[in-house]
């Protein structure tokens, strides 16, 4: 699937090689059935996901504790025609690799206090073909500085930035989301955020600014509707267990009621007994 070059921070990669989940049911036992055919390549967030992990594998330094110290900024090189693929699946890339890019810093002890960032561009030389990329891994202080690339996509660490589209104000003042396989929410910094079950008193119901509704929780009574507090400052954030809330973990800790517990980013957090899990991160 992924191949090293000359060059540490860079690899190559084969789509149609990446290990995919065996079909259910007639499609498995098809395959005793009929000749096997080659893999078609299939550009998805699966694909993606998959990569990123194994990228992630392949990176050998680390920092001054011992953990992996990984590289903030991706780049793929794409043929032009996969990367005008990419474009419809912008909101499933967002929802879904993102959240796992995140779990993957917290699972691997990574503490980034920098932005993480995925660019998706075009091979301008014609070298990569359909169904490949090259991947370049970098580590930048300001991924800013990374001059744009006329049709790239971008998954700046909380949203798409993408040239032909602008990007919206209420974007622009997230500073960290709040992710999970249900979606994501963003947070501001400096201004303390109350977040619980998704009601009609929650951000996006038509209630006030301090309270955030969890997507995919409205139906969920197990959540409460103030269940934790985030306020953000810099690369750390003070989160705490509302009052008569349910349970509350960050990271490897439970939360008595009323209790604030300062972390660094990105930080797992679990609701009500693993009823909601997810990451906080830049």
């Amino acid at each position: 699937m992924i191949e090293s070059t000359r060059d540490p921070n860079k690899f190559k990669v084969d789509f149609a090689r990446v290990p995919r989940p065996s079909p259910p049911g007639l499609l498995e036992k098809a395959k005793v059935i009929f000749t096997p055919v080659p893999a078609a390549s299939i550009l998805d967030p699966y694909a993606i996901r998959s990569v990123l992990v194994a990228m992630m594998d392949r990176c050998r330094p680390l920092d001054v504790n011992g953990a992996p110290w990984l590289w903030n900024h991706y780049t793929f090189f794409l043929a032009e025609t996969d990367l005008a693929g990419l474009a419809p699946m912008e909101a499933e890339i967002r929802a879904q690799v993102l959240p796992v890019l995140h779990e993957e810093l917290i699972r691997r002890g990574v503490t980034h206090r920098k932005s993480v960032v995925v660019r998706w561009v075009p091979d301008e030389n014609g070298e990569v073909p359909a169904g490949a990329a090259v991947i370049w891994g970098q580590r930048l202080d300001d991924v800013s500085s990374a001059a744009p690339i006329k049709g790239e996509v971008t998954v700046r660490g909380d949203r798409i930035v993408k040239e032909s589209k602008a990007s919206h104000p209420e974007t622009e003042r997230d500073y960290a989301r709040l992710s999970s396989k249900t979606g994501s929410v963003g947070l501001p910094e400096g201004r303390r955020c109350v977040i619980g079950r998704d009601t009609a008193s929650a951000v996006g119901g038509g209630g006030g600014s301090d309270a955030i509704g969890l997507p995919g929780t409205a139906d969920n009574k197990k959540i409460s509707r103030r269940q934790l507090a985030i306020l953000l400052r810099g690369n750390d954030a003070e989160i705490g267990r509302e009052a008569n809330a349910n349970p509350v973990r960050v990271g490897e800790r439970d939360l008595a009621e009323g209790e604030t517990l300062t972390v660094s980013l990105p930080v797992e957090i679990v609701l009500s007994k693993d009823q909601w899990r997810g990451s906080l991160s830049r």
